[in-house]
């Protein structure tokens, strides 16, 4: 009797254990390798253990199974946890080492694995009757299908802009045919912004002044720096293992770093949450929340606890898988009313925003009643950023979390995701911290065709062409003027001829026409043959972060009249402020920092460290200075 005790309690859980075949996994080779099913310690488990097992508890009166595994299946249900992948398999090199944690996790295979093991557990004596294989290939099947469909949903609009934008211009108009005019348009750029660096300085602000954000304790910048570190944590292991510290090892994380481990899509849920842990020094056990699985319009987020700044966080990640990307080029304007506002935002954003709205209404109901009146912070990074802001109108409108504060909102980086009206209405509880060059919050649909149309016009090729053109047509013109002195009397035939159509001739120069009505019909019509998309931009007030050494180097850059017309766009565009009091970093360059009016978004500019400045460490490293 009690060796029959004994061996039940053996057999509470067993190990699945398969080798790599060369082509396919299948159970270990031979006496001499693992067994195929064993128990915690390592002993075999046979079929007549598990068939003991049923006889000495009388619930499984006939077995009809004839394998091993269909048996399990019945009586046993998988483990599947943050330390697995979907389907419960852990993975390694040899059986012994899958005792052991390694960086990133063991739920999914990298080069050099050749063995793989799962846990089974029993299952409560009511549902024997149940397959868990069949729940586990529909769940699978499930969200199979809802990848599949969203990306279908997000190529077909991708499409559609493309068809709408060639429909509406003309194809050679948007693409850039002469590579010659990239660096024309840049070097025009990079004009325009040292002249936009060389008024910085007399805008700057005095960071002791400004009112904080989430808590009337603390400063405006704690609270920039709360959302800087959470945002970059939302990157998980990926980020903890220095794969995003710059551009290159972005490049390499996507061509190279797969070869040997997918360090995005294979690391574990538990080593993702052990890297927010070390990234913004909250415990594990805070982090109420995570989704790590990506698919369209479905982006990787987590919410915590941050007892530190006394704030609950959701932080969502930026673009680091295909479902990202997915999301971004669902670029349609989607016209929305939020918080009393109308207004447009971008579709593929509004989408992953619904998502996590409603993924973690439980959590942080949770979370309300155990830090009642804490401030949510909403904050990410790029897309991330994005997001944020689209999900805090969405928690607002709701009438906020039940038992928590307020809702604010800190984008890093963020893309242009929501009409001037919807923008403006986030000036209260959101703040988007730009640095530098930095083009993702300049990017929308429409600002992006504003740049080919630029690049188009900028073509050295274009303007000869252009040029020769019009040099022709006054030539030809130039010819038939003169036939026309010539033979006054055929023209004038011609023109009195009773079956002639009399064709009206509107003097160009004349302002005759101009009058307030012909101005609106010209602009109907212009408005409906050429319908631009609408303007994006990044959520709430804009705080727009730069280098005093750069102003310095590229303060006389431009022209005197240049720098007349750029000042009259600052007059327009820039909140007077006074120089502020910044430490300076080790290479003697000062931090300044400036409220921007969103208006000098509209424009993507072609500068060298447009995508440098986009950094998530960059973006923390400068508020670290200041």
């Amino acid at each position: 009797m009690g060796t029959k005790t004994q061996e039940k309690g053996d057999l509470e859980e067993i190990f699945e254990n398969q080798r790599w075949l060369g082509v396919s996994w299948g159970a270990p080779l031979g006496t001499l390798d693992h067994p195929a099913w064993s128990r915690r310690d390592g002993r075999a488990v046979r079929m007549d253990d598990v068939m003991l097992l049923c006889d000495s508890e009388g619930s499984v009166k006939k077995v009809y199974e004839k394998t091993i595994h269909a048996l399990v299946d019945r009586l046993y249900t998988i483990v599947v946890d943050a330390s697995t992948d979907a389907e419960g398999w852990q993975y390694g090199t040899v059986f012994k080492h899958l005792e052991y944690k390694r960086a990133g996790g063991r739920a999914s295979r990298r080069f050099g694995d050749t063995v793989r093991r799962r846990r089974w557990v029993r299952k409560e004596e009511s549902s024997f009757s149940q397959s868990s294989a069949r729940h586990r290939q529909a769940d699978v099947a499930f969200q199979t299908k809802h990848a599949n469909d969203s990306a279908s949903r997000a190529l077909r609009t991708f499409l559609k802009l493309l068809v709408d934008a060639v429909s509406k211009k003309k194809f050679w108009d948007l693409i850039p045919w002469d590579p010659g005019a990239y660096y024309v348009l840049q070097q025009k750029h990079k004009d325009e912004y040292s002249e936009l660096l060389s008024h910085a300085k007399e805008n700057s602000l005095v960071w002791d002044t400004m009112p904080p954000l989430l808590h009337d304790h603390g400063t405006l910048l704690q609270n920039l720096l709360c959302g800087a570190i959470h945002s970059r944590a939302a990157y998980g292991f990926a980020m903890q293992a220095g794969h995003i510290k710059d551009i290159s090892s972005y490049i390499r994380l996507h061509t190279l770093q797969p070869l040997r481990f997918d360090a995005v899509g294979g690391v574990s849920q538990e080593a993702n949450n052990e890297a927010i842990s070390e990234l913004t020094g909250i415990p594990v056990d805070h982090i109420v929340q995570s989704n790590w699985r990506n698919s369209p319009f479905r982006p990787c987020y987590y919410v915590a606890a941050d007892t530190a700044n006394h704030c609950i966080v959701i932080s969502i990640r930026g673009s680091l898988e295909l479902g990202d990307l997915l999301s971004d080029v669902t670029a349609n304007s989607l016209h929305v009313n939020l918080v009393g506002v109308d207004g447009w935002v971008h579709e593929g954003m509004m989408a992953s925003a619904t998502y996590i709205h409603c993924c973690t209404k439980a959590a942080l109901r949770e979370l309300g009643a155990q830090y009642p009146g804490w401030p949510v912070l909403v904050t990410g990074h790029s897309l991330g950023g994005g997001v944020a802001g689209v999900l805090t109108l969405l928690l607002r409108d709701a009438g906020g979390i039940p038992g928590l504060g307020d809702v604010y909102c800190i984008t890093i980086g963020s893309a242009a995701v929501m009409s001037e009206h919807i923008a403006t209405a986030c000036d209260e509880f959101a703040i988007s911290l730009v640095l530098g060059a930095d083009c993702i919050p300049h990017l929308s649909h429409a600002s992006l065709e504003k740049l080919l149309l630029e690049l188009s016009s900028a073509s050295p090729v274009k303007t000869l062409a252009d040029d020769v053109s019009k040099t022709v047509s006054e030539f030809i013109k130039s010819a038939l003027g003169t036939l026309d002195d010539e033979q006054p009397a055929v023209v004038e035939e011609t023109s009195s001829c009773p079956n002639s159509k009399t064709v009206p001739v509107i003097d160009l120069n004349s302002n005759s026409s101009d009058t307030p009505e012909n101005r609106q019909n010209r602009n109907i019509v212009l408005n409906s043959e050429n319908d631009t998309p609408e303007m994006m931009y990044p959520p709430g007030k804009i705080i727009w972060i730069l280098s005093e050494q750069a102003i310095e180097s590229t303060s006389n850059a431009r022209t005197a009249d240049d720098k007349e017309s750029v000042a009259d766009l600052l007059d327009q565009g820039w909140t007077t402020g006074i120089p502020s009091n910044t430490k300076a970093n080790p290479n003697d360059s000062v931090r300044i920092a400036m409220h921007i009016d969103r208006d000098l978004f509209e424009r993507i500019l072609l500068l060298p460290s447009m995508l440098d400045d986009h950094v998530p460490d960059k973006y923390l490293d400068v508020l670290q200075e200041l």
